[in-house]
C-alpha cells in the first residue's frame, strides 16, 4: 500500500510539473488570455487592465518554464514547442496592444476580428533545459499596408537570448483585410513618429514581406 501511494503521489507530481503538456492545456492557456484581456478587462477593469497600452512598441513579457514533455531527444526544448509557445505569448501581446480595437470596433462580419499567422521565422541560439524558466518578450516591430510584424525573444537569466522569432500577421474582418494603420488609429496608437520607426524597422524584415517566390518554388 505504501508503495502504491508513493507511485500515485509521484504521478501527481509529474502531471503537475508538466501541466503545459496535458491534453487541452494549450487551449486553456490561450483562451484564458482572450477571456481576461477581451472580456473580463471590459467588465472588471479594476482587476484586469483595459486600454492601458499607450505606445504601440510596448513590450509584453510572458513568463513560463520548459516542461520535460516539451523536450526533444537532445533533452532541451523542442523546436516545434517554441512555435506553440509563441501562440500564447503573441496572444497576450496582441490582445493588450489592440484591446480597444478588438472589443470596441464594429465589424462588417458581425463577429470578432481575427489575426491569422502568415509566416514565422525563428532563429535558435541557445538551448533551454528541462524545467528551466524563461520569459518571452514580444512587441510590434513594424507594419505595412497589409502585414503586422511581431518580434519575440525567448530570454533566460541575465537576459540571455535563446531564440528570436518574427511573425507576420494579418488582421481579418471576415474575408476582408483590415489595414494595420486603421487598427492603430482606432486604438489611439498611431502617430507620424511611430510610423517613421515602423518604416525603419520594416527594412529589417524586407525579405519577409513577399514570400511568393519561395511558396511557388517547385520541389
Amino acid at each position: 500500500m505504501a508503495a502504491t501511494r508513493l507511485i500515485k503521489y509521484l504521478l501527481y507530481l509529474v502531471l503537475l510539473s508538466t501541466y503545459k503538456s496535458l491534453p487541452m492545456a494549450y487551449y486553456v492557456r490561450i483562451y484564458w488570455i482572450f477571456a481576461k484581456n477581451l472580456v473580463l478587462a471590459r467588465s472588471l477593469p479594476q482587476l484586469f487592465p483595459y486600454g492601458k497600452v499607450k505606445y504601440v512598441f510596448q513590450v509584453s513579457e510572458y513568463k513560463t518554464y520548459n516542461s520535460p514533455f516539451e523536450c526533444d531527444f537532445y533533452m532541451h526544448k523542442s523546436n516545434s514547442c517554441y512555435i506553440q509557445e509563441l501562440d500564447v505569448a503573441r496572444a497576450e501581446l496582441m490582445t493588450l496592444v489592440f484591446q480597444r480595437f478588438f472589443v470596441e470596433r464594429p465589424t462588417e462580419s458581425k463577429t470578432w476580428v481575427f489575426v491569422p499567422v502568415a509566416n514565422v521565422f525563428c532563429s535558435f541560439k541557445k538551448e533551454i533545459k528541462p524545467f528551466q524558466r524563461y520569459n518571452i518578450r514580444s512587441r510590434v516591430m513594424a507594419w505595412d499596408q497589409k502585414w503586422i510584424f511581431i518580434l519575440s525573444q525567448f530570454v533566460t537569466g541575465k537576459d540571455k537570448v535563446c531564440a528570436s522569432a518574427v511573425t507576420k500577421y494579418v488582421l481579418k474582418d471576415g474575408r476582408k483585410t483590415v489595414p494595420p494603420i486603421d487598427a492603430l488609429k482606432f486604438s489611439g496608437l498611431w502617430s507620424e513618429e511611430v510610423q517613421r520607426k515602423s518604416d525603419e524597422n520594416l527594412k529589417l524584415v524586407d525579405y519577409f514581406v513577399n514570400t511568393d517566390e519561395i511558396d511557388g518554388f517547385e520541389l
